[in-house]
């Protein structure tokens, strides 16, 4: 865990300061940086190493917090689909009034 960090170099032990927040982030930056260099990268080196190293590091993070980012992601695409519903509301509303003064008339 990271309050059990060990400097091994001074044999001491140090605490390393984070919000819940601060640890959300950065799991998130750790997973989207990987999905971006899934997409540019393709050399064996990366795949074999760094991207197995991100993948855990984040991992590690998401359970010491009890976070899931799959859930959150889930949960974040089901929020952005209704916002976007929510704008042709206001399309149609100005559509039905603009279709009724004309029936009016």
């Amino acid at each position: 865990m990271i309050e059990k960090a060990i400097n091994l170099k001074l044999m001491c032990d140090y605490v390393v300061s984070c919000s819940y927040g601060d640890i959300v982030l950065i799991i998130c930056m750790l997973r989207d940086y990987v999905k971006m260099l899934d997409e540019v990268r393709s050399d064996m080196f990366y795949r074999e190493y760094y991207r197995d190293k991100f993948i855990k590091m984040a991992d590690r993070l998401a359970e010491q917090i009890e976070y899931d980012y799959e859930k959150q992601m889930e949960k974040c695409k089901k929020n952005m689909n209704i916002k976007e519903k929510d704008n042709d509301i206001g399309e149609e509303a100005l559509a039905l009034t603009v279709t009724r003064s004309r029936e009016e008339l």
